[in-house]
């Protein structure tokens, strides 16, 4: 009888505990249910108002002269099946004939949509503005990123400038985040005598300048780099130095000498959209981040891609492509490590 009454009093202990660690657990679900609730309150109370969609935006049509020659298959230009092109760029890579040196473009006013993509997911997009003439350059545009946290999407706006003078070196630039929970962040350059004092919050930071400096912020300065290679009529590759100005690809830039950038074109691809084929500009942009893909058209910004093997970055003209674009498989010229061949997003 006694073993059975502590059989019975274990079992009661055990009961007890039981519902102890449930109301221990019930009162974790609860404090957790609530500070989600709260976080997703506060995002949303101190959230920025969205920007309109530019879904809605009209989809340009591609111009004529875009246009690959009728026959998807016929071979690039100095080239036969199986054979490979008649010139190769310095770092390797294979060029056809077909890229020659254009005459130098010196005016240049456009307008563009862009949609931002990580393995096919957007995170974003922006409008922009450009303007080039033989006295300077300015770029205006708006956008805004989006990321995702715990219950809820963190969205920040962004407007930013940015002017340039007669040699496209920036002569100032400003730019405004509009984030939730008190990120907001402002970034102003205001350049003297090529001494560039960019300031950020409380820091402030002083950088010299050369005539071969070129200002990137958010992804529609990038529409910048197929101007500036269609200013040269040489193949070889142009280095830049870069004033980064808190957008992609890095962060804010710091004292000392200015990162480098160059840009390498070869040999032209194929881009399937709109149901139509397309030969796109193509240049390898090299970072210490790495090789990068940028398709042009002249001195008009398709898209720029990057992948790592694992991910893949996208940023398209979402007003040229608006369901996407194909790269179709390259007549010989390999890509950037982590850019292939298909259909992006």
């Amino acid at each position: 009888m006694r073993r059975i009454d502590d059989e019975n009093k274990g079992a009661g202990k055990r009961e007890r505990r039981r519902r102890r660690w449930s109301k221990v657990a019930a009162i974790v679900a609860i404090a957790l249910v609530v500070l989600v609730g709260a976080a997703f309150l506060i995002l949303r109370l101190t959230a920025p108002a969205p920007l309109p969609s530019p879904a809605a935006a009209e989809t340009k049509e591609l111009p004529a002269a875009w246009l690959a020659p009728t026959e998807e298959s016929a071979p690039l230009a100095g080239t036969e099946p199986g054979q490979t092109p008649s010139m190769t760029s310095e770092s390797g890579y294979p060029l056809s004939e077909e890229v020659v040196a254009a005459p130098a473009v010196r005016e240049f006013s456009t307008r563009g949509s862009l949609a931002f993509y990580n393995d096919g997911r957007s995170f974003g997009e922006e409008s922009y503005s450009l303007r080039i003439d033989e006295d300077g350059g300015a770029l205006h545009s708006t956008g805004q990123f989006r990321f995702r946290a715990l219950v809820a999407t963190i969205r920040i706006v962004f407007e930013q400038s940015l002017e340039l003078d007669a040699q496209l070196v920036p002569t100032t630039y400003r730019a405004g985040y509009d984030a939730p929970l008190g990120m907001d962040r402002e970034i102003a350059v205001d350049v003297v005598d090529r001494e560039a004092f960019l300031g950020s919050g409380e820091t402030m930071v002083s950088l010299t300048l050369t005539e071969r400096t070129i200002a990137l912020g958010t992804f529609s300065t990038y529409a910048l780099l197929p101007f500036l290679m269609a200013q040269t009529d040489s193949l070889s590759a142009q280095a830049f130095d870069v004033l980064v100005l808190g957008g992609p690809p890095g962060s804010d830039q710091s004292e000392g000498e200015l990162p480098v950038l160059t840009i390498l074109p070869v040999e032209p691809l194929r881009i399937r959209a709109q149901e139509q084929v397309l030969l796109a500009d193509a240049y390898v942009v090299s970072s210490i981040l790495g090789e990068s893909l940028l398709l042009a058209k002249g001195p008009e910004f398709l898209a720029f891609l990057a992948g790592d093997g694992e991910e893949t970055m996208s940023v398209l003209r979402s007003d040229l492509f608006s369901a996407g674009m194909e790269i179709l498989p390259a007549t010989v010229a390999p890509l950037p490590a982590g850019v292939l061949p298909g259909i992006y997003p």
